[in-house]
């Protein structure tokens, strides 16, 4: 059975255990084709072994190899070359001439500073090509022409502050471009003219502090777009028009955006994910994200300038993840800022500067996580009800983080955890526990307003009681008094007045 197992080996195997002299301190699998040198201090491509043609993967990694050359023709069967972190200066025009079967070319971590039409000619079908952490500073017309198939090109953490009209011409193919933690001050419009099938571009940690209207015009395939960590301070009305249908998720956190720029995301129906985290938003303003009828997951954390969010700020059908966490400056959410939101799955409202909880500002009964630690509340009766909330979250068991809810007053729960209160706690005893708060409200103005009509009914009755006993005798003693005076100036009187008083 051994030695059928043996024949077997030999002969899906024979064709490539060639007998390949093995470079020092090398790995050598042959049997796969793979030469691994990687952290061998080599200097130079090993060019001491027998049938280079035989090796289809060659790692170089973190050696001291400063030039590549026409030395590496020989191994024309490489579909796989890293020779990452090896500072690496100078290639040589035409070196990878006989190179095209290569289809991943890792150079990352090196100091190569210039690239021409000529440095990577003839890997025509390169698929994937890494230029990450060197020093090239421009892009010149036509660098990457003859990658028709290339998928992916990262060019992160260079000094990349130029890019040609021209730069990318040829990259019919090109699906991610990555241009991270480089000197770009604007979004290279015509560059991106020869990219039309691009769906993913990362311009994280660049100096671009203006999005002019129509700055991805000529990229409609757009699904994914990080503008992150950026001078950003203005997004015209239209740029990004042209990705109405295409564009999934948007990531501009860390930047200096003043407000929500709504007008932009006017038109971005298929939006799905948002980040808006670490911008300067002092208001999340009513319809904020209007229009945005696809969003599923927004971050609105670490808003150092957030003090409120308006009624009806979202208003998003389909939002399922919310996160509105590490705002230290929030203290004042509408009770129905996040009204009609019936897909809400996933709450984060962490660590917050929030004193009071609206009692019916969230779907509690939809929820499955709800984050609403490291705040601190008033443990008065308004906020009771959340005792109910967290009882049902125990017999519910869902994934609810409560335990970090504190009191800031009265003084005697400062600091207690809201989750180990019991209703006596609340000084609420006026009130039957869990008694609606609408009701309370109409009652209360029912005894108002019994209490002012008694009180007007008492005012009413003294004033006639000082009527009667105080105005109406000094009236009835003013008329005796008029009367005797007549008689005494009047005898006359006295006497028609004697007649008159015998008469009756």
């Amino acid at each position: 059975m051994v030695l059928i197992r043996i024949i077997l080996l030999f002969l899906t195997f024979g064709n490539v255990c060639i007998a390949v002299y093995c470079p020092e301190n090398c790995n050598c699998f042959k049997n796969f084709g793979l030469l691994d040198c990687s952290n061998t201090f080599k200097t130079i491509i090993p060019d001491n072994i027998d049938s280079p043609k035989f090796i289809t993967e060659l790692v170089l990694r973190g050696n001291q190899i400063k030039q590549l050359n026409v030395d590496l023709h020989q191994y024309s069967s490489l579909t796989y070359f890293d020779i990452s972190s090896n500072g690496l200066i100078n290639i040589e025009d035409n070196s990878f001439e006989h190179m095209g079967k290569l289809h991943t070319l890792i150079m990352r971590n090196n100091l190569l500073s210039n690239l021409n039409n000529k440095t990577l000619y003839g890997l025509k079908n390169l698929v994937s090509l890494d230029l990450s952490q060197n020093h090239l500073t421009v892009l010149l017309d036509n660098t990457f022409q003859y990658f028709p198939k290339l998928l992916e090109l990262n060019l992160t953490g260079n000094f990349i502050h130029s890019i040609s009209g021209n730069a990318f011409s040829g990259l019919y193919a090109l699906d991610s471009l990555h241009l991270t933690s480089n000197r770009l001050m604007a979004i290279p419009v015509v560059a991106f003219k020869n990219v039309k099938h691009l769906r993913f571009l990362n311009l994280e940690g660049n100096n671009i502090h203006h999005l002019l209207n129509y700055s991805f015009c000529n990229n409609s395939m757009l699904a994914d777009i990080n503008i992150a960590n950026n001078d950003l301070k203005i997004i015209e009305d239209k740029a990004f028009s042209g990705l109405e249908n295409s564009l999934e998720s948007l990531d501009l956190h860390q930047n200096y955006l003043p407000v929500v720029p709504t007008q932009a995301f006017l038109q971005l129906e298929q939006l799905s994910k948002l980040d808006l985290g670490a911008n300067r938003i002092s208001v999340i303003a009513s319809n904020s994200f209007y229009n945005l009828s696809h969003l599923e997951v927004l971050y609105l954390n670490d808003l150092n300038d957030l003090t409120k969010i308006n009624g009806l700020a979202f208003n998003l059908t389909h939002l399922r993840v919310l996160h509105i966490a590490f705002n230290p400056l929030l203290r004042y959410i509408h009770p129905k800022a996040l009204y009609n939101l019936p897909a809400l799955k996933v709450v984060y409202l962490n660590n917050n500067g929030i004193h009071k909880f609206p009692k019916h500002f969230l779907p509690w009964e939809n929820l499955e996580t709800l984050d609403m630690s490291g705040n601190f509340i008033d443990c008065d009766c308004d906020a009771q009800w959340l005792l109910d909330v967290f009882n049902e979250i125990s017999n519910n068991k869902k994934n609810f983080i409560q335990k970090s809810l504190r009191c800031r007053s009265p003084k005697h729960l400062l600091d207690l955890p809201v989750s180990t209160l019991k209703p006596s706690d609340f000084h609420c005893h006026k009130l039957a526990y869990g008694y609606d708060a609408k009701h309370h409200n109409k009652t209360l103005v029912v005894v108002i307003l019994s209490v002012c009509s008694t009180v007007a009914t008492i005012l009413i009755l003294f004033s006639l009681w000082h009527f009667r006993v105080k105005i109406f005798p000094i009236a009835e003693w003013q008329s005796n008094y008029t009367r005797q005076k007549n008689i005494l100036t009047d005898p006359q009187n006295e006497e028609d007045s004697l007649s008159a008083d015998t008469v009756a």
